[in-house]
């Protein structure tokens, strides 16, 4: 069993709570992106799809939360040897707007349910409601009327509203996702970076 001294970071490679946090959490943001957007091409909804959809965003939203705190209180490895400051820039940037873009969109999947008037549970617990939340998310964004006129008519309701900005910030993640693996790939196969080592458990 792995100590929980190599739990933390080094300066050449990730501590196996990193790794764990981190393909844990592609898999899980995988199964409700494919769940989410199966489920939206459907007219009959599958309760139990849109059941699992709404548990794996609260497990996300928790796990990623914990791993931003990891990655703020553990020190990231040092950059692999010829990286130039840009793309080590452009990584970090990448990074950090994956992770609010995440939280944001598990948080706005919660919001949308409840000012829909729908409850939210996980794991048998039902969440309190966080309708007077998204309704300020909703007031702090100037883009969401013009946004929900053009998804969905002037009359549209709150929830809505926030199904709008769920569906926007989902597609979000979904590009930054495809920007993180294409900028692995290149780095491990073109650049000889080893990129991928380093977010293994088999280094």
């Amino acid at each position: 069993m792995a100590s929980f001294k190599n739990a933390f970071n080094r300066r050449d490679g990730y501590g196996w709570m990193a790794v764990f946090l981190h393909w844990l959490l592609v898999l899980l943001v995988f199964g409700m992106i494919a769940g989410g957007k199966y489920s939206a091409s459907l007219d009959d909804k599958i309760p139990w799809l849109i059941g699992f959809h709404k548990q794996a965003g609260i497990a996300v939203f928790a796990l990623m939360a914990f791993r931003l705190l990891w990655r703020i209180f553990n020190a990231s490895p040092a950059a692999p040897p010829g990286q130039s400051w840009t793309v080590t820039v452009s990584a970090f940037i990448v990074h950090w707007l994956l992770y609010i873009l995440v939280l944001l969109q598990a948080a706005t999947g919660v919001f949308m349910s409840h000012l829909s008037g729908r409850d939210v549970e996980f794991l048998g617990a039902k969440l309190p409601s966080f309708e007077e939340q998204g309704g300020q998310l909703l007031e702090w964004i100037p883009a969401i009327p013009s946004l929900t006129s053009f998804l969905f008519g002037e009359a549209a309701e709150a929830g809505e509203k926030m199904r709008a900005l769920h569906t926007v910030l989902g597609d979000a993640v979904i590009a930054l996702i495809a920007l993180h693996v294409l900028a692995a790939l290149l780095g491990n196969f073109f650049f000889g970076r080893d990129t991928l080592r380093r977010m293994s458990f088999a280094r």
